[in-house]
């Protein structure tokens, strides 16, 4: 049967028009377009105070939700009689469809007539921002042998170009639903307009509890399917573990498994991981970045908050991501709520690193140079430093 008599209409916003895909939540675009820290500290403010009346809606993860949940898509085509299914819905990052993923559907009795379509909640679909996504579908006759396969036109849509990546997924870490803050380190813009690579490196909570006695390794909180999404959908190669050894009880062994290269690297949080004592910490970190073989890569601490967030903030400001976005990244891991007055300490963690990087360089630089010359003080080569933006940046 031709393409034409299978056409597929998709329920996306085309590539050609210029308005992308809208995949983020609404509450988290608005704030994305506030210009600074103090704007968007305001703005969440007034949002909080809605959250807690009583007549917001309680749910699992409080407003959280609102911010990070990205939205499902729906795939809908049209298809002859004599087409009853099932289908399979494929989608791609790549035109000719050299790597795909598989939803499957069938017709669906939708009065007053049959429908075909599939629904993709977020975290199966998993999008990366700013990123064209090629899909068509594909009718599979029962029994084979009763008529050939056929698939219908290519159809395209574009995602908005609104990072960060939140890693989310319904059931994932179902044991208490506790490993949290996942999102891709990649998708942001630097100063210079090139992107961030995507899928290389994800930024999360431990994906177990602390060591109970420093001895032993705390209790795993993936289940059989989380590690599953991670492995399969993720393909994570390498745990990088910022904890220290009495939090992990010198585990030596990755809660993914055994196929996963475990590293633990401990180190401080912020302005501390610059302090003379601790550049020997903070440069094997960055050693085991400058690694192509470790990609893809999960790193993350306890609650994957202050070290983690540095990592990423020195990863991301030396690739050139400004600092304005630096701050909005950090600044996500608190969604729907920013450290407060009450809390000046973790309030001004951005401000802190920031002028502790003051310190390096010339006066005048940009921070990504800033941060080149705080790494090089940590051992890291100029080799290595040009490898990192060879792996990161598009």
């Amino acid at each position: 049967m031709s393409h034409d008599s299978f056409p597929n209409s998709l329920r996306l916003q085309p590539l050609a028009s210029p308005v992308p895909l809208l995949v983020a939540p609404e509450l988290y675009r608005q704030l994305r377009a506030l210009p600074d820290h103090e704007s968007r500290r305001s703005f969440l403010a007034k949002e909080g105070e809605k959250l807690s009346s009583p007549f917001f809606p309680r749910g699992e993860h409080g407003g959280d939700f609102l911010y990070r949940r990205g939205r499902g898509l729906r795939f809908q085509w049209e298809a002859p009689d004599t087409m009853p299914g099932p289908y399979q819905v494929e989608l791609s990052e790549e035109a000719d469809f050299r790597h795909f993923r598989i939803f499957r559907a069938n017709k669906i009795w939708a009065q007053p007539r049959w429908e075909t379509f599939v629904e993709v909640k977020e975290y199966e679909a998993n999008l990366k921002v700013g990123t064209p996504y090629y899909w068509r579908v594909r009718f599979l006759p029962l029994p084979p042998s009763q008529a050939p396969e056929t698939l219908s036109a290519v159809s395209v849509f574009l995602t908005e170009d609104l990072p960060p990546r939140i890693i989310s997924r319904e059931k994932l870490f179902a044991v208490d639903g506790r490993v949290a803050n996942s999102r891709d380190v990649g998708g942001w813009r630097t100063r210079e307009g090139r992107r961030v690579r995507q899928g290389l490196a994800y930024r999360m909570e431990a994906f177990d509890d602390p060591s109970p006695d420093t001895i032993h390794p705390g209790r795993n909180r993936l289940s059989v399917a989380d590690r599953e999404f991670f492995l399969e959908t993720l393909g994570i190669r390498t745990d990088l573990d910022l904890r220290s050894p009495a939090e992990t009880g010198k585990a030596g062994l990755s809660p993914l498994g055994p196929q996963v290269r475990y590293y633990n690297l401990p180190v401080e949080g912020y302005e501390e991981a610059l302090t003379p004592e601790q550049r020997e910490a903070t440069g094997a970190v960055f050693h085991l970045l400058a690694q192509p073989q470790v990609y893809p890569l999960v790193f993350h601490c306890l609650g994957g908050a202050d070290r983690t967030g540095m990592v990423a903030f020195l990863l991301n400001g030396l690739l050139g991501v400004p600092e304005n976005d630096l701050c909005l990244d950090w600044e996500t891991t608190f969604l729907p709520h920013l450290p407060c007055e009450e809390n000046p300490c973790a309030l001004r963690c951005c401000q802190r690193l920031l002028e502790a990087l003051r310190e390096y360089g010339a006066p005048g630089d940009p921070l990504d140079q800033r941060i080149q010359a705080f790494l090089k003080t940590c051992g890291i080569t100029s080799q290595e430093l040009l490898r990192l933006q060879e792996i990161f940046l598009e």
